[in-house]
């Protein structure tokens, strides 16, 4: 199937916005890759684990952007809650406050209202930027967390490939090279296939 890149990760966007469908796609990644090195001899030619590395990679690559491109998408949506309690709290509180008066024993009048308003600004500014921060934290350790996972994830494949056959001994340093450069070769692609798919989301 041809399509352009740019439709086709609007669609993965869009159906990754389901954790499941997200983790299914994620899933059919990562056993499409394991199937590729399955039929990989531990034996063939560098051009050969580059190709694999790369597909795996740039596809890994795509979903840790789709994914921290949702997580970015949670922030905004926390900013937009943020700056909304703000304001009806500004209102309500600041509404109450504004209009107050102090009468002295001589019949005059003095607004306190308005120094009262200050402190409910300050406050609400406070808090706004506490909300924020608090999604900010969150947010971040979130992709950090995806792309953790990530390294994760390509280190247990290509180990659990490498220990598997009988071709390649990781005790070796000849086996730990073919090991390490398939890694390599992924975490390049999925630098790549990030920094791509992040342009079109």
């Amino acid at each position: 199937m041809t399509v352009f890149q740019k439709p086709m990760m609007h669609v993965l966007r869009g159906l990754s916005a389901t954790p499941a469908a997200y983790a299914e796609l994620r899933l059919a990644v990562a056993r499409e890759a394991a199937r590729e090195l399955v039929v990989t001899p531990g034996n063939a030619l560098a051009s050969r684990f580059h190709e694999v590395g790369c597909g795996y990679g740039a596809a890994l690559g795509t979903y840790t952007a789709i994914r921290e491109d949702v997580i970015n998408g949670e922030r905004m949506d926390a900013y937009s809650a943020a700056d909304w309690k703000t304001k009806v709290a500004y209102h309500v509180i600041g509404g109450a406050v504004t209009p107050l008066y102090f009468t002295t024993g001589g019949g005059v009048s003095i607004a306190f209202g308005d120094s009262i308003q200050r402190g409910v600004d300050t406050w609400m500014w406070e808090m706004d930027n506490e909300m924020k921060t608090h999604a900010d934290n969150k947010a971040d350790a979130e992709i950090a967390d995806t792309y953790l996972s990530a390294t994760k994830e390509t280190d247990a494949i290509v180990s659990g490939w490498a220990n598997g056959r009988s071709d390649i001994d990781t005790d070796t340093m000849e086996g730990k090279k073919v090991k390490n450069d398939i890694i390599s070769e992924i975490l390049d692609g999925q630098t790549r296939g990030s920094y791509t798919a992040s342009k079109y989301l």
